[in-house]
């Protein structure tokens, strides 16, 4: 469980930076495909003590890997592309407009 929930750490250090450069995507992507491979030879055998465990493993390793997804710069959702990082701004969240800046605090 903690090799699966440790990269969750930096999930906060991504959302503050914008930046994915701290979150290891080969380590999420491997934490994905070891947990579903063990889920479903756990789901196989019946086996609920090996089963439990790696579906919330699986969980955790989506969620690394959406957070991944949404803040790589030209993403699907582009969340790093239309905002500038809080320590540039003194703690104001300041979105890249082309007419006019919007400033939320």
């Amino acid at each position: 469980m903690a090799m699966y929930g440790s990269p969750l750490l930096i999930i906060s250090q991504v959302v503050r930076t914008r930046s994915t450069e701290f979150m290891p995507l080969p380590l999420s992507l491997m934490a994905l495909v070891n947990g579903s491979v063990w889920s479903a030879y756990s789901y196989y055998v019946e086996d609920p003590f090996i089963g439990i465990c790696n579906y919330v493993g699986v969980a955790f390793a989506v969620t690394q890997v959406a957070v991944f997804i949404a803040y790589l710069p030209g993403g699907p959702l582009g969340i790093s592309d239309r905002y500038t990082p809080l320590s540039e701004e003194g703690g104001a969240l300041k979105t890249k407009s082309p007419d006019k800046d919007i400033v939320a605090v």
